[in-house]
């Protein structure tokens, strides 16, 4: 498979129109610093009640951010990365030959 993120360009919080100067302070100190990230982020029930404390808004304040950000990076691309991604131990993403080889499987 094909490693896309080597090929798709970043999009900095910094340089999203409009962003809140408090919620780029909050996640800069998160070091999130790009759309990507946090709408990875939100891909979770996990994740959205992390951004809404790390935030300190509600559902609607956090849908109405990642709206915006979706904006951003483009409906597709927002729909990939809100998506949740299988994982492994730890959150690793392990091939079936290393579970083999380590007695993971």
């Amino acid at each position: 498979m094909e490693d896309k993120s080597q090929r798709l360009p970043a999009h900095p919080l910094a340089a999203v129109p409009g962003l809140d100067p408090q919620a780029l302070a909050a996640f800069k100190g998160r070091w999130i610093e790009t759309v990507e990230q946090v709408l990875s982020l939100s891909a979770t029930t996990e994740g959205r009640e992390g951004l809404r404390r790390l935030l300190g808004c509600d559902q609607e304040q956090l849908e109405e951010l990642l709206a915006q950000l979706s904006a951003a990076v483009g409906p597709e691309t927002a729909r990939v990365l809100r998506q949740p991604q299988a994982g492994g131990e730890c959150g690793l993403l392990l091939t079936d030959e290393h579970k083999k080889k380590h007695g993971l499987s």
